[in-house]
Protein backbone atom coordinates (compact mmCIF):
# COMPACT_ATOMS: atom_id res chain seq x y z
CA UNK A 1 0.00 0.00 0.00
CA UNK A 2 0.95 3.46 -0.84
CA UNK A 3 1.39 6.28 1.54
CA UNK A 4 0.02 10.04 0.66
CA UNK A 5 0.74 12.38 2.96
CA UNK A 6 -0.96 16.02 2.51
CA UNK A 7 0.63 18.77 4.42
CA UNK A 8 -0.60 22.05 5.49
CA UNK A 9 1.33 24.97 7.03
CA UNK A 10 -1.35 26.61 9.06
CA UNK A 11 -2.43 29.94 10.73
CA UNK A 12 -1.93 29.24 14.84
CA UNK A 13 -5.29 27.79 16.63
CA UNK A 14 -6.97 26.83 13.04
CA UNK A 15 -9.05 23.87 12.22
CA UNK A 16 -7.41 21.02 10.39
CA UNK A 17 -6.99 22.55 6.73
CA UNK A 18 -10.50 21.73 5.29
CA UNK A 19 -8.31 21.54 1.84
CA UNK A 20 -6.78 18.54 2.87
CA UNK A 21 -10.16 17.03 4.24
CA UNK A 22 -11.70 16.87 1.17
CA UNK A 23 -8.98 16.06 -1.02
CA UNK A 24 -8.50 12.88 1.03
CA UNK A 25 -12.17 12.21 1.58
CA UNK A 26 -12.72 12.96 -2.82
CA UNK A 27 -10.29 10.28 -3.22
CA UNK A 28 -11.06 7.62 -1.02
CA UNK A 29 -14.59 7.59 -2.87
CA UNK A 30 -12.44 5.41 -5.76
CA UNK A 31 -12.90 2.07 -4.47
CA UNK A 32 -9.10 1.01 -5.57
CA UNK A 33 -7.73 4.14 -3.99
CA UNK A 34 -9.49 3.22 -0.83
CA UNK A 35 -8.09 0.11 -0.71
CA UNK A 36 -4.31 0.96 -2.38
CA UNK A 37 -3.28 3.90 -0.84
CA UNK A 38 -3.35 5.05 2.60
CA UNK A 39 -3.75 8.63 3.54
CA UNK A 40 -2.24 11.43 6.38
CA UNK A 41 -3.24 14.23 6.80
CA UNK A 42 -0.74 17.09 9.00
CA UNK A 43 -0.80 20.18 9.33
CA UNK A 44 1.94 22.58 11.03
CA UNK A 45 2.37 26.21 12.03
CA UNK A 46 3.75 28.00 9.45
CA UNK A 47 5.84 29.99 11.45
CA UNK A 48 7.52 26.17 13.26
CA UNK A 49 11.10 25.42 11.93
CA UNK A 50 11.38 23.71 8.51
CA UNK A 51 13.57 21.74 9.64
CA UNK A 52 11.75 20.03 12.38
CA UNK A 53 8.41 19.69 10.13
CA UNK A 54 10.96 18.14 7.75
CA UNK A 55 12.43 15.75 9.74
CA UNK A 56 8.70 14.73 11.72
CA UNK A 57 7.29 14.46 7.99
CA UNK A 58 10.50 11.89 6.85
CA UNK A 59 10.23 9.47 10.20
CA UNK A 60 7.16 8.19 8.74
CA UNK A 61 8.13 7.72 4.96
CA UNK A 62 5.72 8.70 2.34
CA UNK A 63 5.34 8.09 -1.29
CA UNK A 64 3.52 11.16 -2.60
CA UNK A 65 4.17 14.29 -0.81
CA UNK A 66 1.14 16.66 -1.28
CA UNK A 67 1.12 20.66 -0.62
CA UNK A 68 -1.23 23.06 0.45
CA UNK A 69 0.34 26.56 -1.05
CA UNK A 70 -0.98 29.53 -0.09
CA UNK A 71 0.79 33.64 -0.60
CA UNK A 72 2.13 33.41 3.25
CA UNK A 73 3.51 29.70 3.60
CA UNK A 74 4.81 28.73 0.07
CA UNK A 75 8.48 29.84 0.76
CA UNK A 76 8.34 27.60 3.98
CA UNK A 77 6.65 24.58 1.86
CA UNK A 78 9.52 24.68 -0.56
CA UNK A 79 11.99 24.77 2.27
CA UNK A 80 9.69 21.56 3.34
CA UNK A 81 9.68 19.57 -0.03
CA UNK A 82 13.16 20.14 -0.78
CA UNK A 83 14.92 18.84 2.31
CA UNK A 84 11.50 15.70 1.71
CA UNK A 85 13.36 15.50 -1.36
CA UNK A 86 17.20 15.34 -0.22
CA UNK A 87 15.97 12.38 1.89
CA UNK A 88 13.67 10.89 -0.22
CA UNK A 89 14.86 11.03 -3.49
CA UNK A 90 12.23 8.48 -4.61
CA UNK A 91 9.11 10.82 -3.11
CA UNK A 92 6.50 12.09 -5.22
CA UNK A 93 6.45 15.52 -4.24
CA UNK A 94 2.48 17.47 -5.50
CA UNK A 95 2.01 21.10 -5.16
CA UNK A 96 -1.28 22.30 -5.46
CA UNK A 97 -3.61 25.93 -3.60
CA UNK A 98 -4.00 29.38 -4.82
CA UNK A 99 -0.03 30.47 -4.90
CA UNK A 100 0.57 26.84 -6.48
CA UNK A 101 -1.95 27.49 -9.31
CA UNK A 102 -0.68 30.68 -10.27
CA UNK A 103 2.88 29.92 -10.62
CA UNK A 104 2.56 26.43 -11.80
CA UNK A 105 4.96 26.66 -15.01
CA UNK A 106 7.50 28.60 -13.18
CA UNK A 107 7.59 26.40 -10.17
CA UNK A 108 8.71 23.49 -11.96
CA UNK A 109 11.03 25.54 -14.08
CA UNK A 110 12.79 26.52 -10.86
CA UNK A 111 12.63 23.89 -8.38
CA UNK A 112 13.87 20.31 -9.63
CA UNK A 113 11.87 19.22 -6.33
CA UNK A 114 8.80 19.96 -7.35
CA UNK A 115 7.37 17.00 -8.68
CA UNK A 116 3.81 17.69 -10.14
CA UNK A 117 1.72 21.35 -9.62
CA UNK A 118 -2.28 20.93 -9.39
CA UNK A 119 -3.91 24.09 -10.49
CA UNK A 120 -7.44 24.80 -9.36
CA UNK A 121 -9.91 23.11 -7.14
CA UNK A 122 -7.94 19.76 -6.67
CA UNK A 123 -10.34 17.17 -5.68
CA UNK A 124 -10.83 15.48 -8.98
CA UNK A 125 -7.55 15.84 -10.09
CA UNK A 126 -5.44 14.72 -6.86
CA UNK A 127 -7.82 11.63 -7.67
CA UNK A 128 -7.01 10.88 -11.10
CA UNK A 129 -3.45 11.47 -10.42
CA UNK A 130 -3.08 9.00 -7.95
CA UNK A 131 -5.12 6.71 -10.41
CA UNK A 132 -2.35 7.43 -12.67
CA UNK A 133 0.34 6.66 -10.44
CA UNK A 134 -1.51 3.01 -9.57
CA UNK A 135 -1.00 2.58 -13.29
CA UNK A 136 -4.58 2.75 -13.98
CA UNK A 137 -4.76 6.07 -15.97
CA UNK A 138 -2.29 8.03 -18.47
CA UNK A 139 -0.92 10.91 -16.90
CA UNK A 140 -2.30 12.93 -19.83
CA UNK A 141 -5.56 12.03 -18.58
CA UNK A 142 -5.31 13.94 -15.46
CA UNK A 143 -7.63 17.27 -15.71
CA UNK A 144 -5.18 20.61 -14.51
CA UNK A 145 -1.69 18.63 -13.62
CA UNK A 146 1.01 20.61 -14.84
CA UNK A 147 4.44 18.50 -14.94
CA UNK A 148 7.69 17.55 -16.97
CA UNK A 149 7.38 15.24 -20.14
CA UNK A 150 10.90 12.97 -20.98
CA UNK A 151 12.99 16.06 -22.42
CA UNK A 152 12.52 18.28 -19.09
CA UNK A 153 9.34 20.04 -21.50
CA UNK A 154 6.54 21.76 -18.90
CA UNK A 155 3.43 20.58 -19.84
CA UNK A 156 -0.06 21.10 -18.70
CA UNK A 157 -3.27 19.26 -19.08
CA UNK A 158 -6.81 20.66 -19.75
CA UNK A 159 -9.21 21.16 -17.05
CA UNK A 160 -11.89 19.22 -16.55
CA UNK A 161 -16.18 20.78 -16.16
CA UNK A 162 -16.16 22.28 -12.64
CA UNK A 163 -17.65 19.34 -10.17
CA UNK A 164 -21.05 19.80 -8.53
CA UNK A 165 -20.33 21.34 -4.96
CA UNK A 166 -22.92 19.01 -3.54
CA UNK A 167 -21.32 15.95 -4.24
CA UNK A 168 -18.53 16.90 -2.20
CA UNK A 169 -18.03 14.79 0.93
CA UNK A 170 -18.70 17.19 4.44
CA UNK A 171 -15.66 17.26 5.94
CA UNK A 172 -17.34 18.26 9.23
CA UNK A 173 -17.89 15.63 9.88
CA UNK A 174 -14.93 13.33 8.90
CA UNK A 175 -13.26 11.44 11.63
CA UNK A 176 -9.47 13.09 11.02
CA UNK A 177 -10.99 16.86 11.34
CA UNK A 178 -13.38 15.79 14.66
CA UNK A 179 -10.48 13.71 15.68
CA UNK A 180 -7.95 17.15 15.18
CA UNK A 181 -10.91 19.15 17.46
CA UNK A 182 -11.25 17.06 19.94
CA UNK A 183 -7.02 16.98 20.83
CA UNK A 184 -6.40 20.79 20.25
CA UNK A 185 -4.66 22.35 23.33
CA UNK A 186 -6.97 25.98 22.62
CA UNK A 187 -10.35 26.45 21.08
CA UNK A 188 -9.39 26.98 17.35
CA UNK A 189 -11.19 29.18 14.60
CA UNK A 190 -13.19 27.04 11.90
CA UNK A 191 -13.13 27.80 8.23
CA UNK A 192 -16.60 27.36 7.33
CA UNK A 193 -17.64 26.61 3.49
CA UNK A 194 -21.13 26.80 2.15
CA UNK A 195 -20.05 28.22 -1.40
CA UNK A 196 -17.25 28.24 -3.78
CA UNK A 197 -16.70 30.56 -6.57
CA UNK A 198 -17.36 34.94 -6.55
CA UNK A 199 -19.45 36.31 -9.11
CA UNK A 200 -17.10 39.61 -9.07
CA UNK A 201 -13.91 39.75 -11.68
CA UNK A 202 -11.41 42.44 -9.36
CA UNK A 203 -8.01 42.17 -11.37
CA UNK A 204 -6.73 42.11 -8.13
CA UNK A 205 -7.86 38.74 -6.96
CA UNK A 206 -7.40 35.15 -7.79
CA UNK A 207 -9.59 33.47 -5.98
CA UNK A 208 -10.79 31.20 -9.14
CA UNK A 209 -13.93 30.49 -10.72
CA UNK A 210 -16.95 33.32 -11.43
CA UNK A 211 -19.49 30.34 -11.46
CA UNK A 212 -21.12 30.39 -7.91
CA UNK A 213 -21.61 26.44 -6.54
CA UNK A 214 -23.96 26.52 -3.07
CA UNK A 215 -23.56 23.50 -0.84
CA UNK A 216 -26.86 22.50 -0.20
CA UNK A 217 -29.12 24.17 2.94
CA UNK A 218 -29.90 21.00 4.72
CA UNK A 219 -26.28 20.28 5.05
CA UNK A 220 -24.98 23.70 5.58
CA UNK A 221 -27.33 23.48 8.68
CA UNK A 222 -26.75 20.58 9.65
CA UNK A 223 -22.95 20.91 9.91
CA UNK A 224 -23.21 24.82 11.42
CA UNK A 225 -24.92 23.08 14.43
CA UNK A 226 -22.36 20.51 15.15
CA UNK A 227 -19.66 23.40 14.67
CA UNK A 228 -21.99 25.74 17.03
CA UNK A 229 -21.99 22.57 19.76
CA UNK A 230 -18.45 21.57 19.92
CA UNK A 231 -16.44 22.75 22.65
CA UNK A 232 -13.27 23.45 20.68
CA UNK A 233 -15.06 25.78 18.47
CA UNK A 234 -13.48 29.56 19.10
CA UNK A 235 -15.27 31.39 16.25
CA UNK A 236 -16.64 30.62 12.70
CA UNK A 237 -14.96 31.94 9.86
CA UNK A 238 -17.55 31.03 6.42
CA UNK A 239 -15.30 31.74 3.73
CA UNK A 240 -17.86 32.21 1.22
CA UNK A 241 -17.36 35.39 -1.25
CA UNK A 242 -20.25 37.03 -0.10
CA UNK A 243 -22.96 35.68 2.45
CA UNK A 244 -25.76 37.11 0.44
CA UNK A 245 -24.59 35.96 -3.07
CA UNK A 246 -27.89 34.30 -3.11
CA UNK A 247 -30.23 36.87 -0.55
CA UNK A 248 -32.66 33.67 0.86
CA UNK A 249 -30.24 31.18 1.42
CA UNK A 250 -27.86 34.07 3.06
CA UNK A 251 -30.89 34.98 5.05
CA UNK A 252 -32.01 31.34 5.94
CA UNK A 253 -28.06 30.84 7.06
CA UNK A 254 -28.11 34.34 9.08
CA UNK A 255 -31.70 32.96 10.76
CA UNK A 256 -30.14 29.45 11.39
CA UNK A 257 -27.17 31.43 13.04
CA UNK A 258 -29.39 33.79 15.45
CA UNK A 259 -32.13 30.97 16.61
CA UNK A 260 -28.72 28.19 17.34
CA UNK A 261 -25.94 29.64 18.41
CA UNK A 262 -26.21 29.28 21.99
CA UNK A 263 -23.10 30.20 23.16
CA UNK A 264 -22.61 33.62 21.56
CA UNK A 265 -19.68 31.92 19.46
CA UNK A 266 -18.16 34.92 16.97
CA UNK A 267 -19.06 34.42 13.23
CA UNK A 268 -16.96 36.22 10.78
CA UNK A 269 -18.67 37.12 7.40
CA UNK A 270 -17.37 39.00 4.08
CA UNK A 271 -20.37 41.29 2.90
CA UNK A 272 -20.73 43.57 0.18
CA UNK A 273 -23.21 47.11 1.40
CA UNK A 274 -24.31 47.76 -1.56
CA UNK A 275 -26.32 44.62 -2.27
CA UNK A 276 -28.05 45.09 1.24
CA UNK A 277 -31.36 45.50 1.37
CA UNK A 278 -34.09 46.44 3.83
CA UNK A 279 -34.78 42.98 4.94
CA UNK A 280 -30.81 41.31 5.17
CA UNK A 281 -29.99 45.45 6.57
CA UNK A 282 -32.19 44.69 10.00
CA UNK A 283 -31.11 40.97 9.97
CA UNK A 284 -27.25 41.92 9.83
CA UNK A 285 -28.24 44.71 12.59
CA UNK A 286 -29.16 41.61 14.79
CA UNK A 287 -25.65 40.29 15.11
CA UNK A 288 -23.67 41.48 18.71
CA UNK A 289 -20.66 39.92 18.77
CA UNK A 290 -20.62 38.88 15.35
CA UNK A 291 -17.69 40.53 12.58
CA UNK A 292 -18.92 41.62 9.26
CA UNK A 293 -16.06 42.11 7.02
CA UNK A 294 -16.24 45.12 4.44
CA UNK A 295 -13.46 44.79 1.62
CA UNK A 296 -13.89 48.60 0.64
CA UNK A 297 -10.22 48.65 -1.14
CA UNK A 298 -10.42 51.99 -2.37
CA UNK A 299 -13.10 54.54 -2.80
CA UNK A 300 -11.25 56.71 -5.94
CA UNK A 301 -13.06 56.25 -9.04
CA UNK A 302 -9.49 56.25 -11.18
CA UNK A 303 -8.49 53.28 -8.65
CA UNK A 304 -12.08 51.27 -8.95
CA UNK A 305 -11.70 51.77 -12.71
CA UNK A 306 -8.35 50.05 -12.53
CA UNK A 307 -9.74 46.96 -10.27
CA UNK A 308 -13.10 46.60 -12.70
CA UNK A 309 -14.92 47.04 -9.24
CA UNK A 310 -17.88 48.78 -9.28
CA UNK A 311 -18.47 51.24 -6.50
CA UNK A 312 -21.71 53.79 -5.28
CA UNK A 313 -20.39 55.65 -2.91
CA UNK A 314 -23.71 57.16 -1.48
CA UNK A 315 -25.47 53.65 -1.54
CA UNK A 316 -22.63 52.45 0.09
CA UNK A 317 -22.35 54.48 3.05
CA UNK A 318 -26.23 55.03 3.27
CA UNK A 319 -26.91 51.14 3.73
CA UNK A 320 -23.57 51.20 6.47
CA UNK A 321 -25.22 53.81 8.72
CA UNK A 322 -28.83 52.27 8.17
CA UNK A 323 -26.53 49.11 10.15
CA UNK A 324 -25.21 51.40 12.20
CA UNK A 325 -28.34 53.18 13.15
CA UNK A 326 -30.01 49.67 13.52
CA UNK A 327 -27.30 48.68 16.42
CA UNK A 328 -24.52 50.74 17.09
CA UNK A 329 -22.30 48.24 18.50
CA UNK A 330 -22.01 45.87 15.38
CA UNK A 331 -18.35 44.96 14.36
CA UNK A 332 -17.62 46.18 10.79
CA UNK A 333 -14.20 46.14 9.35
CA UNK A 334 -13.68 47.55 6.61
CA UNK A 335 -10.34 46.46 4.11
CA UNK A 336 -8.03 49.06 2.08
CA UNK A 337 -5.55 48.33 -0.10
CA UNK A 338 -2.13 50.74 -0.76
CA UNK A 339 -0.38 50.99 -4.29
CA UNK A 340 -3.44 49.98 -6.82
CA UNK A 341 -3.09 51.06 -9.85
CA UNK A 342 -4.11 54.65 -10.14
CA UNK A 343 -3.11 54.96 -6.91
CA UNK A 344 -1.64 57.30 -5.28
CA UNK A 345 -1.09 59.58 -1.84
CA UNK A 346 -3.97 61.53 -2.25
CA UNK A 347 -6.47 59.40 -3.21
CA UNK A 348 -5.35 56.79 -0.54
CA UNK A 349 -5.79 59.52 2.15
CA UNK A 350 -9.51 60.25 0.11
CA UNK A 351 -10.37 56.38 0.73
CA UNK A 352 -8.94 56.61 4.44
CA UNK A 353 -11.18 59.29 4.88
CA UNK A 354 -14.03 57.73 3.11
CA UNK A 355 -13.85 54.72 5.71
CA UNK A 356 -13.31 56.57 8.77
CA UNK A 357 -16.43 58.44 8.33
CA UNK A 358 -18.46 55.92 8.65
CA UNK A 359 -16.39 54.66 12.05
CA UNK A 360 -15.81 50.99 11.39
CA UNK A 361 -15.00 48.39 14.29
CA UNK A 362 -11.33 48.44 12.83
CA UNK A 363 -9.55 49.08 9.52
CA UNK A 364 -7.37 46.28 7.89
CA UNK A 365 -5.26 48.38 5.30
CA UNK A 366 -2.33 46.45 3.74
CA UNK A 367 -0.30 46.97 0.82
CA UNK A 368 -1.33 45.99 -3.28
CA UNK A 369 -0.03 41.85 -3.68
CA UNK A 370 0.01 40.58 -7.40
CA UNK A 371 -1.21 37.07 -6.42
CA UNK A 372 -0.39 34.92 -9.10
CA UNK A 373 -3.24 33.54 -11.20
CA UNK A 374 -5.07 37.25 -10.90
CA UNK A 375 -5.25 39.22 -13.97
CA UNK A 376 -3.08 41.98 -12.95
CA UNK A 377 -0.33 39.30 -12.21
CA UNK A 378 -0.65 38.01 -15.64
CA UNK A 379 -0.44 41.46 -17.56
CA UNK A 380 1.42 43.53 -15.19
CA UNK A 381 3.04 45.46 -18.17
CA UNK A 382 -0.17 46.29 -19.64
CA UNK A 383 -1.09 48.28 -16.84
CA UNK A 384 2.05 49.72 -16.73
CA UNK A 385 3.30 48.15 -13.10
CA UNK A 386 5.96 45.47 -11.51
CA UNK A 387 5.63 43.24 -8.96
CA UNK A 388 7.82 40.59 -7.10
CA UNK A 389 7.84 36.97 -8.98
CA UNK A 390 8.38 35.57 -5.71
CA UNK A 391 5.67 35.50 -2.35
CA UNK A 392 4.61 37.77 -1.41
CA UNK A 393 4.27 39.57 -4.68
CA UNK A 394 4.28 42.82 -3.11
CA UNK A 395 4.67 46.16 -6.05
CA UNK A 396 8.15 47.13 -7.30
CA UNK A 397 6.68 50.31 -8.88
CA UNK A 398 3.98 51.86 -11.15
Amino acid sequence: MKKVTLVALAFPRRDLSPALVSLAEFARQDPGLRTGFEFSLRQFLYRDNMESVSAELLSEPGDVYGFSCYVWNVQECLQVAKLIKENNPRAVVLFGGPEASGLAELLLQKYHFVDYVIKGEGEEPLQKFLLHLSGNLNIDKVPALVYRNNNGEVLQNPRNKLLDFASLPSHYTNNEYLNYLNKVKEPVTVSFETARGCPFSCRYCAWGSRQVRFRPVPQVLSDLGKMLKHPSVARIYITDSDIFMNKQRGKTILNFLLENNHRKLPVIFEVYPELLDEETTKLVARFDEDEFAFGLQSSAPEVLESINRRFNPERYKRNILKLKSANPDLRMWFSLIIGLPGDCLNTFKESLAFAVSMAPYSLYVHEFLCLPGSEFFNTQEQYGFLCQTEAPHKLVYH
